[in-house]
């Protein structure tokens, strides 16, 4: 689970990084257990807990670090981590409320896990070189090439691929698919919005890729909820890359969370873009 390429070159953060990826391989390692439920359930509450207290430790000693070295992208940093103690609130919540419920826990796995991977793999990697560069772009011009490229970019750092074994084209129509499909409102973008739709095939790889599971003999139901769950981060941070450089009337444009729908139900498209990959394809509708 835990790859060198996360490292960011900070030893202090590097080896918490590490204990990290650790308790969620532990936590995935008691969710398969074939155990009496009042272990299970005794199991799962222990490592969730230990992991939501972990981070939040984590998170102040790395902000803390940030601050002593002058890291200009500090304020929007912590944006990130707040918002992630908001969702681990959120589902600590619901695993109390269902009795941790495996599906719920395999739901928070494909999120934490597809949110560390890739938060560590590019925001921390940013961390010690002191500086991050944003260019905004009105979002009246054609910014289909720009999700395009904050997608590739997105899917290698969380896949590990290189760019020789993904590339993108922007495509006349639009995929006819029954697959896995998210739909994500941009906020302050008037009627604009996006439709990632995954094929099974890249939504299994990118998470053999993150779990270091193979996806082609395991049985897919039960990794199933994991995977959707995957996909709707991936959805998020995409768009949220999006967001972060794209602006309406002067103003900053943000996303609505990403929701589950049948691709045939998406608005008509604006913009369609097809990203294809050594482990599948994805395409994303701009409306």
């Amino acid at each position: 689970m835990w790859k060198d390429s996360y490292l960011v070159g900070v030893e202090t953060i590097d080896i918490k990084h590490k204990q990290l990826f650790g308790y969620v391989k532990e936590l995935m390692e008691a969710l398969q257990k074939d155990v009496h439920a009042d272990e299970y359930r005794a199991h799962i509450s222990e490592s969730i807990n230990f992991l939501k207290d972990y981070t939040m430790m984590h998170f102040a000693e790395e902000e803390a670090y940030q601050k002593e070295i002058g890291y200009e992208d500090a304020a929007a940093h912590k944006v990130l981590h707040e918002k992630l103690k908001l969702d681990l609130a959120t589902y600590a919540f619901e695993l109390v409320k269902t009795n941790f419920d495996r599906y719920v826990v395999k739901r928070f796995l494909g999120f934490i896990m597809t949110w560390l991977v890739h938060h560590i793999g590019s925001e921390d990697q940013q961390i010690p070189r002191g500086v991050k560069t944003t260019t905004y772009k009105h979002i009246e011009e054609n910014i289909i090439d720009l999700i395009a490229i904050k997608a590739v970019n997105v899917l290698k750092i969380i896949t590990g691929m290189h760019d020789d074994e993904i590339n993108y084209a922007i495509i006349e129509t639009e995929p006819i698919s029954t697959d896995i499909c998210y739909k994500v409102d941009f906020i302050n973008a008037t009627k604009r919005g996006a439709g990632f739709v995954f094929s099974r095939k890249i939504a299994k790889g990118v998470l053999s890729a993150m779990a270091d599971i193979d996806m082609e003999k395991a049985v897919y139901a039960d990794y199933d909820e994991m995977v959707f769950s995957a996909m709707q981060e991936i959805s998020d941070i995409i768009s949220s890359k999006i967001a972060e450089v794209v602006r309406e009337d002067d103003k900053m444009c943000s996303v609505d969370v990403p929701f589950r729908i049948d691709a045939d139900m998406l608005p008509p498209s604006v913009d369609c873009v097809e990203i294809s990959t050594k482990i599948g394809n994805l395409n994303i509708i701009i409306f």
